[in-house]
């Protein structure tokens, strides 16, 4: 697997597991670290299921740009 040119070090350890990546308007039930969802409605934003050390948590894997 090719590693990334640079990734922040709280991800990098995410990304040299397997991902998953979920397409749905609802996040997924039991979500792994480190696993993806693109929210497909309303906005096409995607998510990183992220653990920060004291919670768990969907956080935008890039900002929303707007048209």
């Amino acid at each position: 697997m090719a590693r990334p040119l640079f990734a922040h070090p709280a991800l990098a350890p995410m990304l040299t597991q397997s991902m998953t990546l979920v397409i749905g308007p609802t996040a997924p039930v039991n979500p792994q670290v480190g696993q993806l969802w693109w929210r497909s409605d309303p906005d096409g934003q995607l998510y990183v299921y992220y653990d920060d050390g004291t919670s768990q948590q969907w956080v935008a894997a890039s900002t929303q740009r707007t048209v």
